[in-house]
Parts: structure tokens; sequence; C-alpha cells
């Protein structure tokens, strides 16, 4: 059986982050995080080894933010950064406000999929293949849909140039 209290102290945080990137609200995202916990704890004993118990836990919580989206059906508020480093310059601060407004509001007019791939690219400790297995998908296909949200981010972000 899965010794769950190790699992939950490394991974608790990154899971927390995970939800509110995906959500856009610290309330939801503590209501998806309670319910992945919940429900890997309640799980534990089937765990079969075939992923990492990290993996294992990401596609559970990539799964209850999926379940809070589809049951509030509508679109999630860009999300704000968690931490925000300290800027030393005014002009360096407004320009970092300005970009991350930027990024929140292309994040936003993504898709879901789009959007919740990027979100979960963002824990940078997921290597493709294990993309893979949070998504349920082969890894050629993770490779795939990131590029393609990429290219859509890039777009968005892309200023549109007058004739």
């Amino acid at each position: 059986m899965l010794d769950f209290e190790p699992l939950y102290r490394e991974c608790r945080d990154r899971v927390f982050q995970l939800a509110f990137r995906m959500l856009g609200d610290r309330e939801r995202a503590v209501e998806a995080t309670q319910a992945a916990f919940v429900k890997a704890y309640e799980g534990r004993a089937g765990f079969a080894g075939r992923s990492s118990p990290r993996t294992w836990l990401y596609r559970i919580a990539f799964n209850a933010c999926l379940d809070q989206l589809r049951r509030r059906e509508a679109a999630p508020a860009a999300p704000e950064p968690l931490v925000d480093g300290p800027e030393s310059r005014p002009a360096a601060l407004l320009e970092r406000a300005e970009t991350v407004r930027r990024v929140r509001a292309a994040l936003a007019r993504l898709g879901v999929s789009d959007r919740s791939l990027l979100c979960l690219l963002m824990e940078r400790d997921l290597p493709y293949r294990e993309l893979a297995v949070v998504l349920d998908c082969p890894e050629s296909a993770v490779r795939m849909r990131v590029s393609r949200a990429r290219r859509r981010l890039r777009e968005l972000l892309s200023p549109v140039e007058e004739p």
C-alpha cells in the first residue's frame, strides 16, 4: 500500500498550484485540492505502481479540476500569479504587471483543453512521458498538443499589426 503522508507533504503545494492555475480561483482550487487528496487517500490501496505516486496524484488532481470546470460550466477567470517576486524598480514592476495581464488574458481566451495542458506543463517537473500518463494518451499526442497549445498562446500574445 502507498505511504500517503510523505506523498501529501511532498505534493500538497504543487497540487494546489496546479488547481489554482487551472481554475483561476483560490476557493475553487482549495476545493479541488481537497477532493484530489481525499480521492487519493481513499484509493491508495489500489495504487498499482504503473507510474510514480506523484504522477498518479497529478492525474487525480487534474481530473478533480476538470470535474469542477464541468460542474460550473463557466470559463475560469485568468489565474493570478501565486507569488510575485519583489521588483526594485517601478518601471520594471509596471512592465511585469503588463506582461502578466497580457498572459492572463491570452490564457483565458484559450480553450479548457489547451489551458489545462499548459497548466500541467508549468509544473516543470512533469516530463512528457508523465504528462502522457496524466492525460491518458500517447506521448506523441502530448508533444503535438503542447506544440499546438503553445502556438495558440503565442498567436494570442502576438501584437496585431495594422495594415
